[in-house]
Parts: C-alpha cells; structure tokens; sequence
C-alpha cells in the first residue's frame, strides 16, 4: 500500500510549534448558580462515587433512625433509595443528608485495615481520634438558596484539590524501598504507574486550567487529610424542597407548618420571646432538622463551625433590616449586656472570616477591599432569640443554667434522654453568617453570586454570595487548629507537604520530605530553613528544632503526625540528659535555633498579593534561619522540625463575662490549654501550647554534591525545573575546579614575569610605556563614555544597593525578629 505524501513544508512547521511547549491558557471561568434539591442531591451521589476515598454519604433516617418530614409528593426523586434502604419512614418525604470528609488512610479509623501501623501516642490514643471536627450547615429555613450551594461548591473544590494531590500514589513505589530515590531522571515506571502519572499530570492542568495553582491544590488537600468535616448541605431538606421557611410534618397541618428548625435548640427556653412553637412546654426539638444537628453532635466533638443563613430585602427584627455580617455568640436573651467568656477568639475569627469574605458588588465590578458590613455578637446587632442553634453549640455543656430538655410530640416525638449532654459535647464556637438575597419565593436573583474569577482573592473580579463564603469556609476549616509547615532549604522550595491517602506510619515521614545538601565546613556550615505557621493568628514564638534522627528515636515521641504533649517533651529530655550525660550534652546533640515571632496569614495586618498572583492570599508569613550544620558528616540524616505557640492572648476574657468564667470552648483551650483533655464518643480533644511540623529530612552528602530534594513523586516538568542530576553536577564541578586550578597557576606565570628587576624596570612598565605611545594617536575612549552628568558613565548603570528586598519570596514575607518573653 503506497504511502501518502508528507505535508507541505508550511503544515510541517505548524505541527512543529503545535508540538512545542505552550503557556497555561488563563483560567476558565463559571458563574455560579443556585442548585435546587435534585441537584444538590445528584452531586452528593457524585462526590460518593468520584471521591469514595474521602467521602461518607449518609442521612439521618438511615444513620440515626429518625423519620422523613414530607409525603410521597416530596423529593419524588429519593424514591428509589426510599424502596432500598429499610428504616422507619419508607412513605417518601425528604432524606436529610449528611457528609463526611476525611482521610480515612492517613488517619484510619479503628477498624480499618490500615488501623494496625498507625501510630498511638503515650495517651493512647490515634491521629483518627484526635482529628479536629468542623460543622457546616446551611437552609435551617429553607428558603435559604445561598449556603446550600456555597458548600457544595466548598465541597467539589476541596475533592478535587485532595484526589489530584493523592497522585501519583508514592507508596505503590516506595513499598519496601528504603533507599528509593525518586529525584532520579527517569523515574522507571511500570505500565500502571506511568498511567497515574499521566493521571496525575492531567488533573493538576486541570485545577491550573480553573485557577487552582499548586499551592492551593496543597493548601485544599491539607485541610482534607489533616481534619474532618462534617456537612449537612441542606438541614431543612423539606422546606428546602417546598421553597419555605419551615419544616411541615408528613399531614403538613398548621401546627406543623409552623415549626422553625432555626429556634429549636433546648437553650435558653426559659425566656422564650420568639413565640415560636418548637419552644412552648418542652417542644424544642421538634423538627427532624433540629434533630438531625443533634445527632450530628451528640457523636463528634466540634470546635468549630459555620451556620449560613439568608436575610431578604423585607427582612427585619425589630422593625430593623437584617445586615449581611458574621455573628457570633451571645444571642440569647439570658446573656443580653455580657460578652461570652471566648469573645477574644470569636471576634478575631469572624474579622478573619468576614476580611476573607470580602464585599459583594455588582456583577463583573468586582469586589472591593471592604469586609462583611458587619462583624460582632448576635444579641447587639441581630436580635436575642430562645433556642439558637449556635448559643446551645457554645454552651451546651456548661452553662447548666439556660440548658433544658426536650421532649416533643411531632414527627413521632423524640426522646427526652437526647438532650441531655456531659460536659465535653457542647463546646464549639459556632458563627452565623448572614447574606442578603433580593427575593425568598425563586431562584432568579443569582446576578450577584459570583464567578470562578479569582476565587481566592475577596477583591477579585468573581466575587460575589458563593465565592466570598467558599473563602469563609475555608477559612474556618483551616483555623480550627494550628499547624507549622517546612517550606524549604537554601531557596529550594519543598513541593510536597501533607499527602493525601498516604498511611502515616511511625517512620514513613521520614520519605515524604527529604533534601539531600553536601557535608559543610566550618567556614560554610549554614543552612537556610524556611518555615510558616497556619491554623492561627498570631505566633508568639516560633523556632527549629533540629538533630540527628537517631537521637531523636529516643522514646518514639517524634514521628510524623502526632503533636508530643509538655509531659512526654519532659520526658524526653529526661531520657536524652540521662543517655547524653548531661545538659551540655544535649545541647550538642538536640538544638534550637533563637525564637522568633510575628503573625499569621490570617491575622488582620497581612497584605493581599494582587488577584490573579499564584502565591496564596493572603500571604503566608514566611520565618527563616539559618543553622550551623557543619558538625555533621557525610552519611548523617538529621530530623529538621518547626515548632511554633501561637494565640496565647485568646485566654483573655472581657471584663464584662458572666460571672467572669475563663474561655469555655475547645478551640481556645485546645492551643492554650496543656490540661484541657475531652474523650467522648471515640473523639479526643487534647490542649497543648506547642504545635510540630511534619519533620524535614536532610541527608548530608558527600562534599562536592548540591543540594536537591529526594522526595519528589513525579518527573513532571513543574518539578524537574529545580533538579540537577548529581553525577552531572559532579562532573560540572570537577570542570570548575580545574578551571580555577588553571587560573591560578597562569596568574603565578604572570607574576613571575612581571617581577621588578634591580634598574627598577619589568615587563609591565615597558608595556605601559608602549601604550603611552599608541594612545597619543588615539581618540581618549573614557571620554566616550562619561555620564552626561558627570557620573561614572556606562558603570553607573550597574551600581548595587543593599536594601534587602522584603515580600518577594513564596508570596510572603519575612518576619523582623523579636524578643519573645
């Protein structure tokens, strides 16, 4: 069979410039929109099958046995499932969904199979009890369109993030290879794992594609592995579906229909001034909204979460229109004229929060720099109500006088011993954020939703509704505990921190971050650590800890993930003083670098990048050291940790507490608090004041290597960029030695020839005499370049300041050192 004729040369040179590398597209953009209940629902049956890993779909009728508000004509689209599952209310109604994102590999729960290597502190208890919990909710009326939607948008973006930063999967490499090097070129692959790799390729071009660069991927994927966030997209899922306020019983008679999921917590019943009859003789409780919340907590312990809540044109209270805000607790009426105990807390929160948020404008204005239009507690600018939802989730344990019980007849009633708590359930600091909507009856006003547009900028040209509370949302989860990230070493950046569906087993951290830099002398010991600090505001002191891993096997308390409690730091350095012999000992085998302090990205005075910078926003606030190394010898392998103590001042209290209790919640005592220890339900919350990174491995190399990260997953060319291989750059530096070696011994041949003899003559003065000569017939070349202004002419241009550039590097900047008491 003839073969056909080779293009034209014009179609060969196109396909040649096709062929070669391009830039990155700009990002696409969607706007948003609002999805009703049969959306919501197709997307929770398509996170539950796209990312099975990450995700548990379930609802409350199957999990907890509570029935279904509605009929037969509501949610007609569940009626499949309604025939699968076995529960108590198969005669149709809405299902109220629940959503569970974790990382069940890294942090496996009791009966999985990767539960065997995971790691047990001194406690006893894992990284799956200790996870710290969010709540996410939204349409406790369920004409709230706004929050159903932003979480799950919240949802799909964090999915994706953490599923794309799972690949390539570095343990079906690295099984059962200590010595794997992944930073060699190639990487040889088998079929499958060159098909991941491709796979891994593909969905980070992707999340570039949609404006979601390389350090968002990672920032997403931690906040998926490293806790667990529990959603109810929609809690009203009835009044959701019917496009109403309240939640109708299975006869939707008027006494149903009245029914307010919003104030149907059993707090503060006893001064109930809403009229409302969820809260007349004990009915709290009475809607399976209400009930499903309370499931929720009575089996997690969360220290923090967000209710959205939607406010409309003719919205009032008090005669007084709604403003969109960020609120927090009191708001109930037994509280009027006191702060909470935890105000310190709640107010930098919810101004991180609301900063985050930024200001809706008109679409395609943009936002502007401007925050929610309000920030502070519920009673001063909302209105006091008996049996919100976010006073009962603060005070629930503890304020044993505006606590009650419930005990209602609708819905089949509800037993009175599920409102009744201890003393670790009730402790989260739960905000309300409030958006405005034009209309309540459809769902036509979506002109200020927003776009993907700089989705993580609040002054971006996308901002709107759903894109400023993605931020607000993420924000929370990401503040919910504090933690210190390894940036990098000498300007090399580390690209990998917290991977995703990775088992955490005691040693393997010792793999996920490792550099390899040469053996330094006493003259060039020093090594540049750079570091950050998140989850937090403000960072009282913050250093490196670093030595030989060998040293620091001492008492396994140093390991990947786990956080070493004040008693088992003591008893470590009690065992390293004893095995070194003395203080001075230590002090040669285990170092710190000086403290230093500063504040956090969330922290009010950090600057913004400009929108469409790849760095995040806010900016990190980026610490670095550098640290004397030279004492260590080729072949060592050092344990590099960041330690930092931040958010000491939120044990403050306001002068006009309550009978003047110390903060309450688990949040301000989990990171202030050494003795603070909760156990319920399988769940541990334990306080601490001093937060460790995931550890840095630096390997010292042979004298005459360079420096190079070893832990890299994938030869992509986004991470090749950095690499040098290391026989080349040995081969590359004997080149320069012997250069050097020929330099110097030329400048010797030199000098002997330029020597003075005893007539006061050398070569170089008969050679300057000759030059005399020839430039008198020449035209003088300085005056050629003299500056106009009688500066050094081209020499000028050159000149070199010493101002040290500050906010460049990583999209932060550097903290000024201080002294830290």
């Amino acid at each position: 069979m003839p073969q056909p004729p080779p293009p034209p040369p014009q179609q060969q040179r196109r396909m040649l410039q096709q062929q070669q590398p391009q830039p990155p597209p700009p990002p696409t953009v969607r706007r948003y929109t609002y999805y009703d209940s049969n959306e919501i629902y197709n997307k929770l049956l398509e996170f539950q099958d796209k990312y099975s890993e990450f995700v548990t779909l379930t609802t409350a009728q199957e999990l907890y046995n509570l029935p279904r508000a509605g009929t037969n004509d509501d949610c007609p689209y569940e009626q499949q499932q309604h025939q699968n599952n076995n529960n108590n209310n198969n005669n149709g109604g809405c299902s109220n969904w629940i959503v569970i994102i974790e990382d069940p590999i890294s942090n496996p729960p009791p009966n999985s199979v990767y539960a065997e290597e995971d790691i047990v502190n001194a406690d006893g208890f894992t990284k799956y009890e200790a996870l710290p919990e969010v709540f996410l909710t939204a349409a406790l009326h369920g004409n709230d369109h706004i929050g159903p939607t932003v979480l799950i948008e919240t949802m799909e973006l964090m999915l994706e993030a953490a599923w794309c930063e799972s690949l390539p999967r570095t343990e079906r490499r690295n099984d059962n290879n200590e010595e794997f090097d992944s930073s060699s070129s190639p990487i040889t692959a088998s079929e499958e794992e060159e098909e991941d790799l491709e796979e891994a390729r593909q969905c980070r071009e992707e999340l570039v594609s949609k404006g979601i660069y390389g350090r968002y991927r990672r920032w997403l994927s931690r906040l998926v592995t490293t806790r667990r966030i529990v959603i109810v997209p929609v809690a009203n899922a009835l009044g959701y579906y019917r496009n109403t306020p309240f939640e109708g019983g299975n006869n939707n008679n008027d006494d149903d229909a009245i029914l307010d999921p919003n104030f149907d917590f059993p707090y503060d019943i006893q001064n109930n001034n809403n009229g409302n009859n969820n809260q007349q003789q004990g009915q709290c409780m009475s809607t399976i909204a209400a009930r499903t919340i309370n499931e929720i907590f009575r089996q997690h312990m969360f220290q923090s979460g967000i209710s959205f809540h939607t406010s409309f044109d003719n919205t009032k209270n008090n005669d007084k229109e709604v403003d969109e805000g960020v609120y927090y607790e009191w708001g109930a009426s037994s509280y009027e004229g006191y702060s909470a105990p935890d105000e310190f807390s709640m107010r930098e929160i919810s101004e991180a929060l609301s900063g985050y948020g930024g200001e809706v404008m008109e679409m395609g204005q943009g936002g502007g720099r401007d925050s929610y239009p309000v920030v502070g507690p519920i009673n001063n600018l909302l209105e006091s109500n008996a049996g919100r939802m976010e006073d009962w989730a603060y005070a629930g344990s503890w304020d044993g006088e505006n606590i009650g019980t419930c005990n209602p007849t609708s819905n089949g009633g509800y037993s009175e011993s599920q409102t009744k708590y201890d003393a670790s359930t009730l402790r989260s600091f739960h905000t309300l954020v409030e958006s405005r909507s034009a209309s309540s009856t459809n769902f036509e006003d979506e002109a200020k939703l927003g776009t993907t547009a700089d989705l993580f900028t609040p002054y971006g040209t996308g901002n709107g509704h759903i894109s400023r509370n993605i931020r607000l949302s993420l924000s929370m989860i990401d503040l919910v505990e504090p933690y210190v990230k390894v940036l990098g070493v000498d300007g090399f950046d580390i690209r990998d921190d917290v991977i995703p569906l990775m088992p955490r087993t005691e040693h393997n951290c010792r793999r996920t971050k490792v550099m390899k830099i040469p053996e330094k002398s006493r003259r060039n010991g020093n090594v540049t650590i750079a570091w950050t600090v998140g989850g937090s505001f403000t960072v009282d002191s913050t250093a490196i800890m670093y030595g030989k891993w060998s040293d620091l096997d001492l008492g396994g308390f140093f390991d990947c993930m786990s956080q070493p409690t004040k008693e088992e730091l003591d008893v470590y350095f009690d065992n390293l003083q004893q095995a070194k012999n003395g203080p001075m000992a230590i002090e040669s085998t285990v170092r710190f670098s000086e403290p230093r302090s500063g504040i956090t990205r969330w922290h009010k005075n950090v600057p913004y990048p400009p929108p469409d910078s790849e760095f995040l926003t806010p900016s990190e606030a980026v610490f670095e050291v550098d640290l004397d190394l030279s004492r260590f010898k080729q072949g060592d392998s050092i344990a590099v940790y960041a330690v930092a103590r931040v958010d000491q001042g939120w044990k403050t209290r306001s002068n006009n507490v309550y009978k003047n209790l110390h903060p309450q919640s688990h949040i301000v005592n989990a990171r202030t608090n050494p003795d603070w220890f909760h156990e319920r339900e399988g769940k541990v919350i334990q306080g601490r004041t001093d937060w460790f990174s995931i550890p840095l491995t630096i390997e010292i190399g042979h004298p005459m290597s360079s420096t190079m990260e070893k832990s890299v997953r994938s030869p992509d060319e986004e991470w090749e960029k950095d690499h040098v291989d290391y026989d080349r750059m040995l081969i590359w530096r004997k080149i320069k030695i012997t250069f050097y070696a020929v330099f110097f011994v030329t400048m010797i041949v030199v000098c002997f020839f330029c020597r003075e003899e005893s007539d006061g003559t050398d070569v170089c003065s008969v050679w300057r005499e000759y030059r005399k000569i020839e430039k008198a017939t020449t035209v003088q070349i300085d005056e050629l370049y003299d500056d106009e202004d009688g500066g050094d002419g081209w020499f000028d241009c050159f000149k070199f300041g010493g101002t040290k550039m500050e906010g460049q590097g990583g999209g932060g900047f550097e903290m000024a050192d201080q002294t830290v008491t």
